[in-house]
């Protein structure tokens, strides 16, 4: 004869499984929220630098000195690049703000005449407005940052309209941007012709370009011209992301003990009012290692039908917030993020595993029957 499966045994007692089902859906529905928030974080964090730098390459000269005619020339050369003159002189004075960063917005500052290949270079298109004008003091910003400061076309930025501003100065905002990226586009080159302003810094598509041609082509450049690429930031971005990933991890942790220390306890409890089924089943055959095999299948599929429960409910209650709050603002959540979620299930298999010992070991050695 069969014992009860776990199943059967969770249907006629849906009360008592209760406790245990909706700690484990409080658990891992806080889990995998702070997983899309630090998920958020880090890809607003990637779009506003490293993902700009997958795609294009920029330098510039630090003492005013001209970039070698021979990298002009090899640049010029390549297939693609599309190279543009930028002036690198208004970067940081904007903030986006999406999970739990604030990030300064790269302003690239360049004739009205680039500025729409720019936007194609980096797939990014304009849903409202109008491109700006040399020497205007107008900008283009991404409609999320409009959002975020309650702006629109027409609107100002700049430290002459507001101190959170950090932009010197007063800029018309022209222009709404949409797409992967995020990034502000300034034309205000001053007196400096097109090609004075290539002499010094330029910006290069790399995306269609080999790495060992990026390699030759930095390899022109002297000490004193900066370049801004993917390697230049990656180390150090990186290692604040990593900061997050080691939070995530301590957070589990601290979830997972004091889910194991609580459920342990109530364990102890709901195992003492069960002594009479564990009697009668060992009485008709069931050794204890089998029945504390039963109760083991009863904690585990308990605890995974929390955790797909609240992995379920994790992006509905993220797609409700965005609707609500979130998109209204500029600074959605994803609605799903795959790491986080796997990195969940450390919740259900150690807690499974380790939540019942204290409610087998005070109970059953209580009886000599069911000594362990």
């Amino acid at each position: 004869m069969k014992p009860l499966s776990p199943l059967l045994y969770l249907k006629n007692n849906v009360k008592s499984a209760l406790t245990v089902f909706f700690a484990m859906v409080i658990g891992v529905f806080l889990f995998s929220f702070y997983g899309l928030f630090s998920a958020t974080t880090t890809e607003a964090s990637l779009d506003g630098t490293l993902n700009l730098m997958k795609t294009g390459t920029e330098v510039y000269s630090t003492d005013n000195t001209v970039l070698p005619a021979a990298f002009l020339q090899k640049l010029d050369e390549q297939k693609d690049a599309d190279p543009l003159p930028v002036r690198n002189n208004l970067s940081g004075g904007l903030l986006y703000k999406r999970g739990m960063s604030s990030n300064s917005i790269t302003i690239f500052n360049m004739y009205a005449a680039d500025a729409a290949t720019l936007l194609n270079t980096y797939h990014m298109r304009m849903v409202q407005g109008r491109m700006p004008r040399d020497n205007a003091h107008e900008i283009l910003v991404t409609r999320d940052f409009a959002l975020q400061n309650g702006l629109k076309v027409g609107d100002a930025v700049g430290t002459e309209v507001a101190d959170k501003y950090q932009l010197p100065g007063r800029y018309t905002i022209t222009g709404l941007l949409e797409g992967p990226l995020v990034f502000a586009v300034a034309c205000q080159p001053g007196n400096i012709t097109r090609d004075q302003m290539r002499q010094y810094s330029l910006i290069y598509r790399i995306d269609h370009m080999s790495v060992q041609t990026q390699k030759a082509l930095k390899a022109l450049l002297p000490k004193k011209v900066m370049v801004l690429d993917y390697d230049t930031f990656s180390n150090q971005l990186y290692g604040q992301l990593q900061m997050m990933q080691t939070l995530a991890v301590i957070i589990t942790v601290i979830m997972v003990v004091i889910l194991c220390i609580a459920l342990g306890n109530l364990n102890v409890i709901t195992f003492a009012t069960r002594q009479e089924e564990f009697a009668i089943l060992h009485a008709i055959g069931y050794s204890k290692q089998r029945l504390v095999r039963k109760l083991w299948e009863e904690t585990v599929l308990t605890c995974f039908l929390g955790y797909t429960a609240g992995s379920l409910l994790t992006p509905l209650v993220a797609w409700l917030l965005n609707q609500t709050v979130y998109d209204p603002q500029g600074a959605p959540l994803l609605l799903f993020n795959a790491q986080g979620t796997l990195a969940a299930l450390a919740i259900p298999l150690f807690v499974s595993a380790f939540s019942i010992l204290p409610g087998v070991l005070h109970n059953f050695s209580r009886h000599a029957d069911f000594s362990v």
